[in-house]
């Protein structure tokens, strides 16, 4: 049964409430029943919507949600089109009467857009995986914006909620089981009873389950499966490691990196020695010419040449052969892979790779992103490298469209867990972050994928005329594993003409462009 309360029986109000429900649908005016009336007609299964506009009183609020889980509460002064919509997702399970809102105030043709605004704590003290994925499940198709907005670390969060729905026509909050006067959304309600505000507001409350199968699309993943930064404490994820008994690794893949390398192991290591949340750091040269090795030796670190790495299996140039052949090195449960030619290295990069795969079991493969020429960036935007923006993501938006809400899907920065990593191919150049990343998506589908903002990075960037070699081995990557072309043979091979045009010379250089594709490691370990 939903029970529609309002003096004012608009069409829009009654058209809102009747898309919020199939079940039986009742009227009610309060000016003709007292409030204790109301409240016995309604069961603990029912849904009552509230039209407060003369009476926002947090005793009312408090008592309806005593008689009901299912609650919407209207503070809306005049049915008119909001342009600026924020709906505030800390809900836990009132994820779905969200969604029901959302949908019933488009249907109400009061909104059209929505502006999804999540507010979180970074490095907070303890995780609960269900409270963090109920954080995120928000489902909606005409969402324009998403933004992960940090609160502070400690005092209230008032004044950030007061600056951001200063901006906004209606906001959307969701609803504790009880509001004490200090919670801030009984601030909020008051200062709207002022006319300190001019945002109308809907409060949501509901306890219905959450089926997560559901969640598929591009944008319920980006909601579900992004992590902002400093959403994981390196120590707190300790204890969730020690506790689930989950053993890692982190892989560094080396050549000729001895400028950068010693700051890189110098802001890993103490996550192994110190922390514990490394168990082991290899780094997995492939025939540096500097000290490379020296340098990791030099540290205590294990040390490996790829292609002395199984060496019956032979050994090709490229990352992509070094991380392969890192499998045979490693059997941690959790790989991750992080480069080498870091100017800005720090230990939150990996908290942050890690977290998504320790607080939830549905995760397989975390892709990191980050953000170029410093500066907080407060709202998450498009941040692809040259490659991806021209080369792979038009590809991904045909062929793989559930894996376009990530940000640079050819980034480095990866965390895996290894069971996974057993079962796909390895690209052994440029190719190898995409093919990673199709081949889960291929075999679990793109839910399983998740990506985690690692902050500000500064490295080695290729050259212009690199990027053609580099696109071109994406490419052969994408449309090998996209089966976009006949199969080919175990090499892939590829003429390619550069074109050459500076002040002297006009050019044409043929080059061939040879990758392998790796098969998975599993089949030569005897697991499959």
């Amino acid at each position: 049964m939903l029970h529609l309360v309002t003096d004012r029986p608009a069409p829009v109000m009654i058209d809102f409430a009747r898309s919020l429900s199939d079940e039986q649908f009742q009227l009610i005016n309060p000016r003709d029943q007292s409030l204790d009336q109301i409240l016995n007609w309604v069961n603990p299964e029912d849904m009552i919507v509230w039209d407060a506009h003369t009476s926002p009183d947090l005793k009312l609020l408090n008592a309806l949600l005593q008689a009901t889980s299912n609650v919407v509460f209207v503070l809306v002064r005049k049915f008119s089109r909001k342009r600026r919509v924020g709906v505030f997702v800390r809900g836990r399970a009132n994820t779905i009467l969200f969604r029901k809102v959302e949908d019933a105030l488009r249907s109400a043709r009061l909104i059209s857009q929505t502006r999804v605004i999540n507010l979180y704590k970074p490095q907070a003290s303890e995780f609960e995986e269900t409270k963090l994925d109920f954080d995120r499940m928000f489902l909606a198709e005409n969402v324009d914006e998403v933004s992960f907005i940090p609160l502070p670390a400690e005092g209230d969060v008032w004044a950030k909620v007061e600056e951001l729905v200063e901006d906004l026509d209606l906001a959307v909050f969701g609803l504790p089981s009880a509001v004490p006067e200090t919670h801030f959304l009984a601030k909020i309600m008051q200062r709207w009873s002022s006319r300190a505000i001019d945002a109308d507001l809907v409060f949501v409350r509901s306890v219905a389950p959450v089926d997560t199968a559901e969640y598929s699309t591009a944008f319920d993943l980006f909601v579900r499966n992004t992590y902002p930064a400093g959403y994981f404490d390196p120590k707190a994820l300790v204890e969730v490691k020690r506790n689930k008994g989950i053993s890692i690794s982190l892989v560094l893949p080396t050549l000729n990196e001895e400028k950068t390398l010693p700051g890189v192991i110098e802001a890993f290591i103490p996550l192994q020695k110190d922390l514990g949340l490394l168990d082991r750091i290899l780094v997995v040269d492939s025939g540096s010419k500097d000290t490379s090795l020296e340098i990791a030796r030099s540290y205590g670190l294990e040390t490996y040449v790829h292609q002395r790495v199984r060496p019956e299996l032979g050994g090709y140039v490229g990352k992509g052969e070094a991380l392969w052949k890192s499998l045979f090195a490693t059997d941690e449960d959790i790989v991750v892979f992080m480069d080498t030619d870091l100017m800005n290295p720090h230990s939150d990069m990996i908290a942050a790779l890690l977290g998504p795969l320790l607080i939830r079991d549905d995760i397989l493969l975390v892709k990191g992103f980050f953000h170029r020429g410093g500066g907080a960036v407060e709202k998450l935007q498009a941040g692809g490298g040259r490659v991806t923006e021209i080369a792979a993501r038009p590809l991904i938006n045909l062929f793989a469209p559930n894996l376009s809400f990530l940000f640079q899907p050819l980034a480095g920065p990866t965390a895996a867990r290894r069971n996974l990593l057993l079962k796909i191919p390895f690209y052994t150049g440029y190719g190898v972050e995409i093919g990673m990343l199709l081949a889960t998506e291929r075999l679990y589908g793109a839910k399983s994928v998740a990506q985690a903002d690692i902050g500000e990075l500064v490295h080695r960037n290729q050259p212009v005329e690199a990027l053609t070699r580099m696109s071109v081995e994406v490419l052969q990557a994408m449309l090998d594993i996209l089966e976009l072309r006949p199969a080919r043979e175990d090499l892939l091979r590829d003429n390619l003409v550069y074109t050459l045009l500076s002040e002297r010379r006009y050019a044409l250089l043929p080059r061939t462009v040879k990758q392998a594709k790796r098969p998975p490691a599993a089949t030569l370990l005897g697991l499959l």
